[in-house]
């Protein structure tokens, strides 16, 4: 089955700095330097997931370690 696309680059674990800041910036489409909670569900809509509102606040709440509403590629590349 192999690692999930995004774009044209795969998600996987073991991902260099580099690709992980490639798949940033696919998602962050607005190029403001952060994920909002759009950018998040497209991302899981990407990877073949839709989220409920409960799932995508869960899922903000995990990767939005600052609390500031937004994801920035260090807490994307931690998550």
């Amino acid at each position: 089955h192999g690692a999930p696309k995004l774009g044209q680059t795969m998600l996987r674990k073991d991902m260099t700095s580099a690709e992980l800041r490639t798949v940033f910036l696919e998602i962050d489409t607005d190029g403001s330097g952060a994920l909002d909670r759009g950018e998040v569900v497209a991302l899981a809509q990407r990877l073949g997931h839709t989220l409920t509102d409960a799932q995508l606040s869960r899922a903000m709440s995990e990767m939005d370690s600052d609390g500031g509403g937004s994801v920035d590629f260090d807490e994307f590349k931690n998550w």
